[in-house]
């Protein structure tokens, strides 16, 4: 038998339920959205309506109108000057008559080119346009880019590479091309233009395009663009390394025995191409320029210790087209300086409009030394590089002999 007793007791203790007060529950809101705030009348509505909407529509006809008329303005206007073009096409290839003058008939088609390029030259260029015209090899559009905005020439085009190394990867025959427009630019500065930031800033960056190219060449077996890549960068020191160096070699020719003027010429070439090549192994690849450069140095180093007695000025390695010259157009001057054998032929042009002068004025080593020159770099049937090996034991023999000549 259990004794309940406890926990009646407990339970009496406890309050009744039925007096307790139910909790308050939160209501909970429906799905439907719920206003913050009222909206507006009707009335308000349309009031505000009826007074704003005419003058609203005002506006927007007359905005319309506006556009409408520019557009037919502008539309005009390019469809007047596209067909004055096609007019000055018609004109200058459909003639009445052929001209009397043989050359009138070159300069009908270049103002027919001329007119049909004008046609589809932008407003501003940018780099697309250039990768645009490398790839069609359209070289006409380059050099309207070339004559108003060079520095495209020069900028990464988006691709982590410059124009010129765009061209040698998709188009070597551009690279060609870009490095002509490269050299015009540098013959075409004047003394005032390379004392502007702005042109400095240029030509440092078109010397760092190079560099990296010449070592994009020799990466990708593209050694024949090499040779073409130092004579821009020797282009772009401008005339004081060239001046620089014939002076030095200058100095070798009046050393005697000891100046060896063959060999220094050729050690300074070699220095520079070694700087831009960046590997002494690769200079194999551009002995040809070398060779070329180095005995241009001492053709015009030769020359110029003779000029002296002489009175006579220096060999220049600036050239004129005379064609254009001839016509009365603007002159562009062009680099002779390791291109072949022109510095060559100025220095025979030299020899023979003072050849009188050079029997009685200079001395008679020297005499010997122009002679050897003359006779041991003319003609093609020997490289430069052979030509230059030749040199070197004729004029150290010249160095080492008696300065008088035995009777």
């Amino acid at each position: 038998m259990f004794n309940n007793s406890s926990i009646i007791a407990r339970l009496a203790e406890l309050p009744d339920k039925s007096s307790v007060p139910p909790s308050s529950t939160r209501k909970i809101c429906g799905p439907e959205p719920i206003l913050a705030k009222s909206l507006r009348s009707q009335a308000s509505i349309d009031f505000e309506a009826n007074a704003l909407a005419p003058n609203a529509l005002q506006q927007q006809q007359i905005q319309d109108a506006t556009r409408e008329a520019i557009a037919d303005e502008t539309l005009k206007a390019e469809l007047q000057e596209e067909i004055s073009l096609k007019e000055s096409l018609t004109r200058a290839i459909h003639t009445p008559e052929e001209p009397r003058n043989p050359f009138a008939k070159i300069a009908q088609w270049a103002a027919a080119r001329k007119a049909v390029q004008k046609m589809r030259i932008p407003a501003k260029w940018e780099s697309h346009h250039v990768l645009s015209a490398i790839d069609r090899k359209d070289v006409e559009i380059l050099m309207y880019i070339r004559d108003s905005a060079f520095e495209l020439l020069l900028q990464d085009t988006g691709m982590h590479e410059t124009p010129l190394k765009y061209a040698m990867r998709v188009q070597p025959d551009m690279a060609i091309i870009l490095l002509g427009a490269f050299s015009r630019y540098i013959n075409n500065l004047q003394d005032e233009d390379l004392g502007k930031e702005s042109t400095r800033k240029t030509l440092l960056s078109l010397r760092a395009d190079l560099h990296s190219a010449i070592r994009h060449g020799l990466a990708t077996s593209q050694k024949d663009l090499v040779a073409s890549f130092l004579q821009t960068l020797v282009m772009s020191e401008g005339d004081k390394w060239i001046v620089d160096n014939v002076a030095i070699v200058r100095k070798a020719i009046a050393a005697g025995p000891p100046g060896k003027p063959v060999r220094t010429a050729q050690n300074l070439v070699r220095k520079f191409a070694a700087s831009a090549l960046k590997n002494a192994n690769s200079i194999a690849a551009v002995e040809d320029y070398i060779a070329n450069a180095a005995s241009d140095l001492l053709l015009m180093a030769a020359w110029a210790a003779a000029a002296k007695p002489l009175n006579a000025s220096h060999i220049s390695v600036w050239l004129y087209k005379d064609f254009l010259r001839s016509l009365s157009h603007k002159v562009d001057q062009v680099s002779s300086f390791a291109r072949d054998d022109r510095v060559y032929r100025s220095f025979v042009e030299c020899l023979n409009s003072h050849m009188g002068a050079i029997e009685q004025e200079v001395p008679f080593k020297l005499r010997k030394q122009l002679e050897v020159l003359r006779e041991g770099m003319q003609g093609r049937r020997l490289s430069y590089k052979q030509k230059l090996e030749a040199l070197a034991r004729q004029l150290d023999a010249i160095q080492s002999a008696p300065t008088q000549p035995t009777l």
